[in-house]
């Protein structure tokens, strides 16, 4: 098997459908989570392992558990991802969900583990121009998505130890033929 087992959270949806596309034709083992049924079992049609499942909730721990025996690594990309919302369940399946996977996936072995997060970390009130990493965050983020994305981003960058890689992306402006928001 080349690359190892992957686990990939959220792949039923745009991003998470494509990045399992592309392990599968890389020959690695996927297990695949998410919460919808039917693009799970096109997953599954395409040769991945799915799981339905609702990492955020109170019960995830048992599951993650056994998710991850022989996973090398963790694609985690699952989230709420909306401009409003309450800010309890943003901080349950942002913040709360990403510490329960690292902890299960440093328990378990995995070697590395990578989080999708946002550029929404950087928006602010103001025209903004050649954003890199290295730009200043606002001192206070525009809502209750871009606080918990970055909670979890800090969460993810300490996480890191010797046989355990984290990184943490932000990703900007996915399109693809999965696409829900930018694409209808």
């Amino acid at each position: 098997m080349v690359g190892g087992r992957a686990l990939v959270t959220g792949a039923t949806g745009g991003l998470g459908r494509i990045l399992t596309a592309i392990l599968l034709a890389q020959g690695r083992e996927v297990i695949a989570t998410g919460r919808d049924p039917v693009r799970g079992d096109a997953l599954c049609r395409q040769g991945a392992r799915f799981v339905a499942s609702d990492l955020a909730g109170e019960g995830a721990a048992p599951l993650l558990a056994s998710l991850l025996p022989e996973v090398e690594t963790v694609f985690h990309l699952a989230a709420l991802s909306s401009p409003w919302g309450r800010r309890a369940d943003f901080v349950a399946t942002n913040l709360t969900m990403t510490q329960r996977l690292l902890a299960a996936a440093s328990a378990a072995g995995c070697k590395r583990f990578l989080f999708a997060s946002t550029p929404s970390i950087y928006t602010r009130a103001a025209h903004q121009l050649d954003i890199t990493e290295a730009s200043q965050i606002p001192d206070r983020l525009v809502n209750a998505y871009a606080q918990t994305k970055l909670a979890a981003e800090l969460v993810v960058r300490v996480a890191a130890a010797p046989g355990f890689a984290t990184v943490a992306l932000r990703p900007r402006a996915v399109i693809g033929p999965h696409d829900t928001r930018a694409i209808a």
